[in-house]
């Protein structure tokens, strides 16, 4: 009978939107086309000029830009930022799907370093383990716009926008989120030398290409830089306008230094004209515009659609990708009853993931998040090999999950709540079945749903019982546990997790690295911490006559460099009918 009542459950809410929110998406590198000596795309000349309409990853997830400012930092902002605005390091653009194949650039907030190229830094160096040297790129200016004007871009632009972002926390002082950063300082025009209280290594990922330091001008943020007409950036675009809730448009920058060679031949970025990115909050609809050719590139939709899409629209090329950094609900490990790992436990197997996937998510998703495999197998233990006591947090037992209550001194269950951020609605449509689940243990769960500003103000100040937020599992990202960082919502204090992260994150070796992060994640997933819900796949689509585009998504950190090397075949859009 309770089995019935959950599946009632589950019947219901597959009628509800499935507009998905994520902090990551990830995907194993793209099946090998070419090898990476071999020439890639038969592509036509390039052609300038022409609108690309895009329906972005992040605009499809939460709307518009939250913010313009990098100190109120979100990930969503830095999405429609990174058109305009540059960080020192980027993802190498021609070792990704549209190149040399090495990378597929999917995954929405992490690469690894060995497809990074030089940005507004044209070269680095790491001269000792806490010491990095990043040689400014010569001849970058700021955009012709005000507040800048054209102004040459130097290392003291660096070290201010850097600064400003580690030294700024609202109310509280240091944003605890760099302490590892000890100092940020331009020791001659082009020169910048960042310093780290130990050795880092993800030094790419923590402050070279990663969130947080896209470059922002002083004059912007003395002028008003919570204003998009002061958003100024050395980037391939410029915002022409934006309407609140109806769309963004960029324009192309005329003087950007980035430049790309095809067939011995040197072009000048960009090549596309305009950006627009129109801000629809229906899934039918933004789904009708791709369909209909109104828009030209879709990223990750919900796989609801993949076979409409085929049958009305064959000639869209498709591709599918897994998702990765999808809802994590974490238990607090410091207060009771979840400071017991054996009601974390029981919480854990009370919950039929799969079945979630099934309806919330409409896919397979296997038992172990794909985030953990698409970065490496270097660093994936499969699930059959993982000690039996950790394997059994993925079997839906709930007969296992009672006596473990019961043997932790809970057999009636007990009440407790989970706050978690209304923008979220893929994230509580997890929670609202989770609380069926959780409701055949004896266990009342209150969903407490917040606007985005008071869910992280109670958040970093450990205000809450349980909190659900996006969140990867992935040892790339351990840093987020360390014992007082703000995003330890688990308040892990576990002595050898912490030892032994310590030393791997300080280990700048990546072969040694990554044996130490492989046992370190299958120790990791036996705390228990959390629950990682299941992540979904989703399609990417576009039309034709988008050139040099292969699916690309994220060449840093939600960053959009890709765009600057698109270009749209008029003639053969023409012939579409378009």
């Amino acid at each position: 009978m309770k089995r019935k009542i959950i599946w009632l459950v589950l019947s219901c809410l597959m009628v509800l939107s499935l507009v998905l929110v994520s902090c990551g998406s990830a995907v194993e590198e793209a099946p090998a086309k070419p090898t990476e000596e071999e020439e890639v795309v038969a592509l036509g000349e390039p052609q300038y000029g022409g609108t690309l309409m895009l329906s972005s990853a992040t605009v499809n997830w939460v709307g518009g830009p939250i913010s313009w400012d990098m100190v109120k930092w979100s990930w969503a902002s830095q999405d429609f930022l990174s058109f305009v605005q540059e960080a020192l390091l980027v993802g190498d653009f021609d070792k990704g799907p549209s190149g040399t194949n090495k990378y597929n650039f999917v995954n929405t907030d992490f690469m690894p370093d060995s497809v990074i190229t030089g940005c507004v830094a044209e070269t680095w160096e790491i001269t000792d383990p806490t010491t990095f040297v990043f040689n400014i790129r010569e001849g970058v200016k700021w955009q012709d716009k005000a507040p800048c004007w054209g102004r040459e871009f130097t290392a003291e632009d660096v070290a201010y926008s850097m600064n400003r972002v580690i030294g700024y926390e609202e109310g509280k002082g240091r944003w605890p989120r760099h302490s590892f950063i000890e100092s940020v300082t331009a020791t001659d025009k082009y020169t910048v030398v960042v310093k780290t209280t130990d050795p880092q290594g993800f030094w790419g990922y923590e402050f070279a290409w990663g969130p947080y330091f896209l470059m922002q001008p002083q004059e912007a943020v003395e002028e008003g830089i919570e204003d998009w007409k002061n958003v100024c950036g050395t980037g391939p675009f410029m915002i022409e306008d934006y309407t609140k809730d109806a769309s963004i448009t960029y324009k192309r920058n005329p003087d950007y230094w980035g430049t790309w060679t095809k067939d011995g031949k040197e072009y000048q970025l960009p090549f596309l004209d305009n950006i627009t990115i129109p801000i629809i909050k229906d899934e039918s609809t933004r789904v009708a515009a791709i369909r209909t050719g109104r828009t030209d590139i879709y990223q990750l939709m919900a796989m609801t659609y993949k076979d409409t899409l085929a049958d009305s629209s064959p000639e869209l090329i498709a591709q599918e990708n897994s998702r990765g950094g999808d809802a994590a609900l974490h238990f607090r490990m410091d207060i009771e009853p979840t400071s017991d790992i054996r009601v974390r436990q029981a919480l854990t197997m009370a919950v039929d993931r799969p079945a979630l996937a099934a309806v919330v998510v409409d896919g397979d998703i296997g038992p172990l998040h794909p985030m953990m495999k698409a970065d490496g197998p270097e660093l994936y233990t499969p699930l059959e090999e993982y000690p039996p006591e950790t394997r059994m947090l993925w079997d839906y037992d709930p007969t296992k999950a009672k006596q473990l209550l019961t043997e932790a001194g809970y057999p009636s269950g007990f009440k407790t709540s989970v706050i978690v951020s209304g923008t979220e609605p893929y994230t509580i449509d997890m929670l609202t079945l989770v609380k069926g689940y959780w409701a055949e243990l004896g266990v009342e769960l209150e969903i407490i749903t917040l606007e985005d500003a008071l869910f992280f103000a109670r958040a970093f100040d450990r205000d809450y019982e349980m909190a659900c937020i996006g969140k990867a599992c992935r040892p790339q990202a351990f840093n987020d546990y360390s014992k007082d960082h703000p995003w330890n919502c688990s308040i892990i204090t576990d002595e050898k997790f912490l030892g032994d992260w310590q030393e791997a994150r300080t280990t700048v070796d990546p072969t040694e690295r990554s044996k130490m992060l492989k046992d370190l994640m299958v120790y990791f997933q036996g705390l228990t911490s959390a629950i990682y819900m299941p992540a979904a796949y989703e399609m990417t689509y576009w039309w034709p006559w988008v050139q040099n585009y292969n699916g690309e998504i994220n060449f840093g950190y939600h960053r959009n460099d890709y765009a600057a090397f698109i270009w749209i075949d008029q003639d053969k859009k023409a012939e579409m009918g378009y």
